[in-house]
């Protein structure tokens, strides 16, 4: 699906009225913004129109399977079967890039990150959904402080359907810019070139839509538990869901429709998130 709103760059205060407006029905366009955090930092956002996208009601495509030397691996199967649309009611912005190691210790204070060494603008990682939902928190209250929050509108994680939606940008194939594994190393950072460790977020091509390193460098956390959104499935409460693989994962950890589940405390060296501006849930 193609976005069709007028994206421009704004600076941070007129984002807000023209968000503000928008909510109104004041007919204004909405755009990409710059969040300005403490220390120097800045966030880019994307807006993401409402829209619609299909999964299989079956679950995801790709299938994990566990080899004979104790190794997981992932295929990908063509065969779609029976499918249903998923509707993204409400628009939203989303993070160009994973929450880097800069923009968290500037709203934290501290830097948990296992691959310090990546520097400060690689992905945060080694934190866990609880504490990725607390930087969405403190920086909510501290912007709501300063005035410059839409109304009814709360810095969160994606929920697992706005990020599907968002990552595929409109395609239906296994990765944004198609189904050759041999494209992959053009736009991830995976087991195959990461090196065995984090990167810069933005080197590599950004999806249709703007967004960067939604496959590879590191899992990002969603808001939801694993396999919401699928018909007649079972979701397990306890447990949060990850999407878009790391740096140690194998190409097909990395697809669009590829999840795994971790409890909200678990950390890891290779678990960090995106931010998402959304009406509150």
């Amino acid at each position: 699906m193609k976005k069709t709103t007028e994206i421009k760059t704004c600076r941070y205060t007129i984002l807000f009225l023209l968000g503000a407006m928008i909510l109104t029905g004041c007919g204004k366009t909405v755009g990409d913004i710059e969040l300005e955090l403490p220390e120097g930092e800045a966030l880019a956002m994307v807006w993401i129109e409402p829209g619609a996208f299909l999964i299989n009601k079956d679950g995801p495509q790709s299938e994990v399977h566990l080899t004979d030397d104790g190794e997981f691996t992932v295929t990908f199967s063509d065969e779609k079967g029976p499918q249903t649309e998923v509707l993204i009611p409400e628009g939203y912005w989303l993070g160009a890039t994973p929450v880097t190691q800069g923009q968290w210790e500037a709203i934290m204070g501290r830097n948990p990150s296992h691959f310090q060494s990546s520097g400060q603008n690689a992905p945060v990682e080694n934190v866990s959904w609880d504490e990725a939902m607390e930087f969405c928190r403190k920086l909510t209250e501290r912007e709501r402080r300063a005035g410059r929050l839409p109304e009814g509108y709360a810095y969160t994680l994606p929920s697992e359907e706005q990020w599907e939606y968002a990552a595929r940008a409109g395609t239906t194939t296994r990765w944004w810019f198609g189904n050759s594994e041999s494209d992959l190393r053009r736009h991830a950072w995976y087991d195959a070139n990461s090196d065995g460790r984090t990167h810069a977020v933005g080197q590599k091509g950004a999806n249709p839509w703007g967004l960067y390193d939604v496959h590879g460098n590191v899992w990002e956390w969603t808001r939801s538990s694993p396999r919401t959104g699928f018909e007649d499935s079972d979701t397990d409460t306890s447990m949060r869901a990850l999407r878009g693989g790391c740096l140690s994962s194998s190409a097909g950890f990395t697809s669009s429709d590829f999840f795994i589940g971790h409890p909200p405390d678990h950390r890891g060296i290779s678990l960090g998130f995106r931010l998402a501006l959304a009406p509150s849930p």
